[in-house]
């Protein structure tokens, strides 16, 4: 085995915001699916969500050792230990005084010296370093959203209707029936919604959700030589609350279902109180 339990979970933990999705942030995901893919000698974790934000959409979120993209927030907090065990020592000098310690660090950014200056100076290097080097490799930021579904509105018609009309609506390529697209028409005159996603809209994800995930192969390109063996797949499972810097491997779900890839055995996943229904975390 090339790999343990916790080199999974300390990816997961060194991850970026834009790495692991929001469930509070502004998009609903209506659909939302966890992928996990393993052999001996790497694994890959995929969050494949459906939502909703004025349209139907797919993001990727790609996780694993063989990612071949890296996303700004993943390569800050990768690089975030050495800076934090430069601020201890910085702190360290100046420990029983905190005056002491604002004045050297406020001295040393005007002077271009200290803590600060390093660190402004670490920063453009990474800006640097990032542009030229590792954003350019494998996939862009675009590639992890996905339009797999087309639908067209008409919002000038009727002034009653809150959220537009269905005119025509497709998945990958294909008209829905007429049958079906009365009914999304007849969902939208009815005004009806949960929070922010339209009734007609969430009757549409419902039904075509198999047809709106990510397919292997728009997943596999962020991962070097493709995704390993389908291991396991989620559609409900206790999602860390990333608002409040939770993470995943203080979570004793994530610490099993680690366990589990690094195993190679589906019984050791415990699952955790479910919270991925978009419901309890809409805000808006």
């Amino acid at each position: 085995m090339n790999y343990t339990a916790q080199d999974i979970l300390n990816t997961l933990d060194q991850a970026g915001l834009d790495d692991i999705p929001m469930f509070d942030a502004s998009t609903a995901f209506v659909a939302p699916r966890l992928d996990m893919f393993r052999d001996d000698t790497h694994w890959a974790i995929v969050f494949n969500m459906v939502g909703w934000d004025q349209d139907v959409h797919t993001q990727i979120h790609p996780l694993g050792p063989r990612m071949r993209m890296r996303t700004w927030m993943g390569y800050v907090n990768a690089r975030h230990s050495e800076w934090q065990a430069d601020a201890q020592r910085e702190l360290g000098a100046h420990a029983d005084d905190p005056l002491a310690l604002a004045q050297a660090l406020m001295e040393g950014a005007a002077l271009g010296q200290g803590f600060v200056a390093e660190r402004m100076n670490q920063m453009q290097d990474m800006v640097q370093h990032y542009h030229q080097s590792v954003k350019s490799e494998g996939p862009s930021e675009e590639d992890k959203f996905l339009h797999p579904a087309e639908i067209e509105m008409d919002y000038a018609g009727d002034d009653e209707l809150e959220h537009g009309l269905p005119l025509e609506a497709q998945v990958r390529g294909q008209p829905v029936s007429a049958a079906e697209l009365a009914e999304l028409q007849q969902l939208a005159r009815s005004n009806a919604s949960e929070g922010i996603v339209p009734a007609y809209a969430l009757a549409f994800i419902q039904r075509h959700r198999e047809n709106l995930w990510a397919l292997p192969q728009e997943v596999a390109v962020f991962f070097e030589g493709g995704l390993p063996p389908h291991f396991m797949t989620l559609y409900e499972w206790e999602h860390p609350d990333l608002a409040n810097e939770q993470k995943p491997g203080e979570l004793a779900s994530w610490q099993s279902l680690a366990r589990a890839m690094a195993q190679n055995d589906r019984s050791a996943y415990q699952p955790g109180p479910a919270n991925t229904d978009w419901r309890r975390w809409e805000n808006l």
